[in-house]
């Protein structure tokens, strides 16, 4: 079973009417049907002959599905948080504490000092714990703070 994780493994040898093996590769069992001659040799003596590109075919095929499995079960995952975060109902920021925030921070963005298109943003986002605090809000401007988005 360990030889099978690295290299595909003969598990059937060829039915000689219809060119069909099986394999094993990776905990997965696959059939092969082919007559294409560059995958099989026929041999003088009625056999045949497996030729490496069989290997590379079927190496090919079960890396390619694994890999589009996980990139499915990530964005299950993902739809799956993105229902947990939609159901969780958020609270708007106190009037109390954006009066404060305002007067702290003068009614300017605290990065660029720019007093056009002002949001209160919260330091640590909600969805990571962050309250909705003075010390955990602070005024930016629309683009200073879809710069802090994308790097947070």
């Amino acid at each position: 079973m360990e030889n099978q994780q690295s290299e595909p493994r003969l598990l059937m040898p060829w039915d000689n009417e219809n060119l069909i093996t099986i394999w094993s590769y990776r905990a997965k069992v696959l059939q092969l049907e082919t007559t294409d001659p560059e995958l099989v040799e026929r041999k003088p003596s009625g056999g045949i002959r497996i030729l490496e590109p069989v290997l590379l075919l079927i190496k090919h095929h079960v890396l390619r599905r694994e890999k589009y499995y996980e990139r499915v079960r990530r964005e299950v995952e993902a739809l799956e948080n993105l229902e947990k975060i939609e159901h969780i109902s958020r609270e708007s920021i106190p009037d109390s504490v954006r009066l404060f925030v305002w007067q702290r921070d003068r009614g300017q963005c605290i990065k660029c000092g720019s007093r056009e298109r002002l949001e209160f943003d919260h330091i640590i986002p909600v969805a990571s714990g962050g309250s909705s605090t003075e010390r955990n809000v602070q005024l930016l401007c629309e683009p200073c703070n879809r710069s802090k988005g994308a790097s947070v």
